[in-house]
């Protein structure tokens, strides 16, 4: 354990900035305070003590209670807000903003979020020069796919993620054309992302899928009972398996990376195919983020999706300014929003009753993109119980995909 607080810990425990945590160290220097501090080179911080955090408490709410208040930018949730989440995402929200001042990336594909998603990664798809590496990753393990289940009479494919279906639209191709596919199923948090999906699949193949989509949050739901329905046995003998993708490199949008991983692993019954795609990051500074400050507008025009529980939350662009960045120590790509004025969120609602306080200088983040190495994946695949089959990179060494299996004993 450290012996002296970090200034993020600060800001997330005691709801300040960085820039008062940098204060308080200034004026302990100069006497105004009596903190204790840790010299570490031509730097101070404060110490970890049960001292320092009262004092840093009280401070804390001096401040807040002597505010200016016409300094205060005073805005409410949308009554849209309480249509498109649920009590229980509400509560996983403010949790999720108090604590790691984060808005979980997963919330932003409700509402309308979901279309803008779909106008986006068609583009992509449809210009060579940018289609994902995942059309091109998936191409290359097609083959070793099918070989893994040719034994099966027929495949169940589980989606995990699925955004508008194109990651998963060449191997259902093949499945149906071999005439193995036994079912389709999604899994997505978002109600409408199924619909576009389930559009999607009907225009591509017609009747020749049977699919089902399913409103889930793999950060917390396990779909352990839809994996053990869908398989069959002939005997002793599995005559129908499940496959399950989980493509796009959307479990690395997450800060609990492993959590998911555990939750996936507990779902699958013991024959299941699990293949992993994602970027991988060995160390390449160029292969990272090549931006700086911008503006919201030019930053997301095509990815709305990205502010759109800002926008619910009543917190106008006129309130803060955009960051994207590599954080070294954090190891993830980042979009933040940094406050330009002091704001106050009220949530309000028949069961719910919370102020989310922002002060000037505060930053949150609506975007990370967690960067692992290829053996980073590989540890991670290990620890929550998966043996690893085999693993393909892309031309450009930036995506790898990971086929795996439960890991049995021996």
């Amino acid at each position: 354990m450290n012996e002296y607080f970090k200034a993020e810990e600060l800001v997330r425990e005691l709801k300040v900035s960085e820039r008062t945590v940098y204060r308080w160290v200034e004026e302990t220097k100069l006497g105004e305070l009596k903190l204790d501090l840790i010299d570490r080179g031509e730097k101070s911080f404060i110490a970890k003590t049960d001292s320092n955090l009262r004092l840093l408490k009280a401070l804390a709410k001096k401040r807040l209670k002597f505010k200016n208040k016409r300094s205060l930018v005073n805005v409410k949730a949308s009554g849209t807000f309480y249509k498109v989440f649920t009590e229980n995402h509400i509560f996983d929200l403010i949790k999720s903003i108090e604590i790691s001042r984060e808005i979980p990336l997963k919330y932003s594909y409700l509402n309308g979020g979901a279309s803008s998603w779909d106008l986006y990664a068609r583009k992509l798809w449809s210009v060579e020069e940018t289609t994902p590496k995942t059309k091109e990753l998936t191409s290359h393990v097609s083959g070793y796919i099918l070989s893994l289940v040719k034994k099966y009479k027929k495949v169940n494919i589980i989606d995990i993620g699925p955004g508008n279906g194109l990651p998963v639209k060449e191997i259902l191709g093949e499945l149906v054309s071999l005439e193995k596919l036994n079912k389709y199923i999604a899994i997505d948090i978002s109600p409408d992302m199924l619909e576009i999906l389930s559009k999607n699949i009907k225009n591509w193949f017609g009747d020749k899928v049977d699919f089902e989509g399913i409103v889930g949050d793999i950060t917390r739901d396990t779909f352990q009972s839809t994996a053990f329905r869908n398989i069959s046995y002939e005997g002793e003998n599995t005559s129908v398996i499940n496959v399950i993708l989980y493509l796009g490199g959307s479990v690395e949008n997450d800060s609990n990376y492993s959590q998911q991983l555990g939750i996936i692993n507990s779902s699958m019954s013991s024959n299941d195919i699990f293949i992993l795609e994602q970027g991988v990051d060995n160390g390449t500074k160029d292969l990272r983020f090549r931006f700086g400050k911008e503006n919201i507008q030019s930053q997301t025009a095509d990815l709305a999706h990205r502010k759109m529980v800002l926008d619910l939350l009543g917190i106008d662009e006129s309130l803060y300014n955009v960051e994207r960045f590599y954080s070294d120590e954090i190891k993830a790509k980042v979009i933040n929003v940094r406050f330009t004025k002091d704001v106050v969120v009220s949530i309000e609602s028949k069961s719910i009753n919370r102020n989310l306080i922002f002060q000037k200088g505060d930053a949150l983040t609506i975007w990370r993109y967690n960067c692992h190495s290829t053996m980073e994946v590989i540890r991670e695949l290990n620890d929550s119980g998966f043996h690893l089959l085999s693993i393909a990179t892309s031309l450009n060494k930036e995506s790898a995909i990971f086929i795996t299996e439960i890991r049995k004993a021996n």
